[in-house]
């Protein structure tokens, strides 16, 4: 796609086959193919709840609480979050409406600002976001099988256990998409059965006058805006599958309905209270400082009150929905690549399909290497906050993009419409939230805006090499 074929974008509007493939239609079939309504509010809702509910509850209460120091505030922190997540996901929503093809923010970026910031959020996604995600999400599965099996402070054990979940899901990812799409939606019950456990033991433990830890909820609160920003980004991670649900699961034909804002606002209020509710069950029986004090909340919770009678089987539920999250971070990290590979920014090589299985292997192999390199990384504080901080870049590049395009397509279709200053306001927030976690934690987030901006040069690189004869026929060789 080159520069001057960006406008159209606007006007398109895309089938996505087999999650690669895409095929234009005309205007009256598109508008035929939108109005087919293909799922429910409640089918959507519950995907949107599905996707973002993962692998991050079970390891993010540690860094919020620990940056918020109390009960009170960290709750707080949680729910706050959920209404910032709230917003960002309405304001993608007005953008998906508009275009909804295959890339996501990547698409967005592109269209309304150019080349450059297109490929620096597709960067920011592949080089930073995806890899530091899936690995602290295999290496969070290596924390919980470590601890059963008695060995929960060897490092060596946690990276090979990361590396095996990695190692597993690229091959099936490699052989067949309906097979994983199958096997998602299998280890996505783990999850539910293991937080609603967790949910109802809180309750029943509360219910029985164990409250010693709700006495004082906010004695010890931080109040330093550093900390507070932390926290938020710990929190974050947590949330950041709306944006899997928002380009890569619901069907495009809702983008066309007036459904998605509601769904978008039922889903994250749900996700919200699901989120502060599970919190709420961990402090319940652990104090803040023994929540702190552990990786894995979860099943430490679980063995103050139980014993170890029942951690074997809470541990496999937290393993069974980190294996989800990897499988589902390789169904959808592939895209950007892809995406990024029509348009020539990246080796056009790893936009190939494997014919036979239909499944971009290059891209899936590239993936696994970048997840193994984070899964390396011992902190798992450190890969929330390289993957939080990562989200919050590329989410400002595409809130950019929205006020852009306010401006010089005001007369586009909009299903959707967020005021320009409540656009403006989740901008400033961005900044100031990324601005504060470098001044609270400069060397994790100075490397992580480091990862972030370095694909700016590389742009220009790769723009310079595509003058060379030689390696442009290469690259249209191989592809």
């Amino acid at each position: 796609m080159r520069e001057s074929e960006r406008a159209p974008l606007l006007a398109k509007r895309n089938i996505i086959i087999d999650g690669y493939e895409s095929i234009s239609l005309s205007s009256k079939a598109s508008s035929e193919f939108q109005l087919k309504k293909d799922i429910s509010l409640i089918q959507a809702i519950a995907i949107i709840v599905s996707n973002v509910i993962g692998s991050g509850i079970f390891i993010s209460s540690r860094g919020v609480t620990e940056n918020m120091g109390s009960v009170g505030a960290s709750l707080v922190v949680w729910g706050l979050v959920g209404v910032y997540v709230l917003i960002q996901a309405l304001c993608y929503a007005e953008l998906a409406c508009m275009m909804p093809v295959s890339g996501g923010d990547y698409s967005f970026a592109y269209t309304a600002l150019g080349p450059m910031p297109g490929f620096l959020v597709a960067w920011i996604h592949v080089m930073l976001i995806a890899p530091s995600a899936s690995g602290a999400i295999s290496r969070t599965a290596g924390v919980y099988l470590a601890k059963i099996m008695g060995v929960d402070n060897d490092q060596l054990i946690i990276t090979l256990i990361a590396a095996l979940i990695i190692t597993l899901f690229l091959f099936l990812n490699c052989a067949s998409v309906t097979l994983v799409a199958h096997l998602s939606t299998i280890l996505a019950s783990a999850k539910i059965l293991v937080l609603s456990f967790i949910i109802v033991t809180g309750i029943g433990w509360l219910a029985m006058g164990n409250t010693e830890n709700m006495q004082k909820p906010f004695e010890g609160s931080a109040t330093n805006p550093g900390s507070i920003a932390l926290a938020a980004l710990e929190g974050y991670y947590a949330y950041k599958g709306w944006l899997i649900s928002l380009f890569t699961t619901l069907p495009r034909a809702l983008f066309a309905l007036r459904d998605l804002p509601i769904a978008l606002v039922v889903s994250i209020v749900t996700i919200s209270s699901i989120y502060v509710m599970t919190n709420v069950a961990y402090f319940s029986a652990l104090s803040p400082a023994e929540v702190i004090s552990v990786e894995a909340v979860a099943l430490t919770f679980i063995e103050k009150i139980f014993g170890k009678g029942l951690t074997i089987l809470v541990a496999l539920g937290v393993v069974l929905s980190c294996m989800g999250a990897v499988n589902g971070g390789y169904l959808t990290d592939s895209r950007y690549l892809f995406a990024a590979g029509r348009n020539h920014q990246v080796p056009r090589v790893l936009s190939m399909i494997n014919i036979r299985q239909v499944t971009p292997l290059p891209a899936l192999v590239f993936m696994a290497l970048m997840y193994f390199v984070y899964a390396c990384i011992p902190s798992l504080d450190t890969l929330l906050q390289y993957s939080a901080l990562g989200v919050q870049v590329k989410i400002s590049i595409a809130l950019i993009s929205q006020l852009v395009l306010k401006r010089t397509q005001p007369n586009a279709e909009r299903k959707i419409s967020v005021h320009w200053t409540i656009v403006s306001l989740c901008i400033l927030a961005i900044f100031s939230m990324v601005g504060l976690s470098l001044y609270q934690n400069p060397w994790t987030a100075a490397t992580g805006l480091a990862m972030c901006l370095s694909g700016v040069p590389l742009y220009y690189i790769m723009k310079f090499l595509t003058r060379f004869p030689l390696l442009n026929r290469i690259d249209s060789e191989l592809h």
